[in-house]
């Protein structure tokens, strides 16, 4: 636990739809670790004031967390590429950083490490569409708000926990 009250492990974890928001509360203390779990229906993804109230119809049904909250997602078009970064130093890091978004349009990536591999995972996605998520889930009362596309977030869920 931490000096504001936080163990590794409490958190909100949100996977978006093309209609739906699924939601789950974690605690660390918690037996089988999930406090709460909702669905809600996104009525117009387009819409700001439909995923908003979505968002904050969530963060009711979850009991209005103060958590760390991650996002998951993957919008149609998103792609991932992974070169293997097994060894490679901060210099070549970066210029595999470059040749991704140059060649493949990816605007962020990620270390992965799977026993002895490492993985440096290029993500291309509509950024703007990511960012505008990420600031209705803050408007809506979540906090440190991160997005994590899909299929890295499982990783993560699979892997860490």
């Amino acid at each position: 636990m931490n000096a504001i009250g936080l163990s590794r492990g409490d958190g909100v974890g949100i996977e978006v739809t093309h209609d739906l928001l699924r939601g789950v509360r974690l605690g660390a203390d918690e037996a089988g670790r999930v406090m709460a779990a909702a669905e809600v229906p996104v009525l117009s993804r387009t819409d700001d004031r439909a995923v908003l109230d979505a968002l904050v119809r969530l963060r009711a049904e979850l009991g209005n967390p103060q958590v760390p909250t991650r996002v998951a997602m993957f919008p149609p078009g998103s792609t991932l590429s992974r070169v293997d970064a097994t060894g490679l130093g901060a210099a070549e890091l970066n210029s595999w950083r470059a040749r991704l978004a140059a060649t493949r349009g990816a605007s962020s990536s990620v270390l992965v490490d799977d026993g002895p591999r490492r993985w440096l995972i290029g993500v291309a996605w509509d950024d703007a569409h990511i960012r505008r998520v990420e600031e209705l889930a803050e408007r809506a009362g979540f906090v440190d708000v991160a997005v994590d596309p899909s299929p890295l977030a499982l990783l993560r869920v699979c892997l860490l926990y």
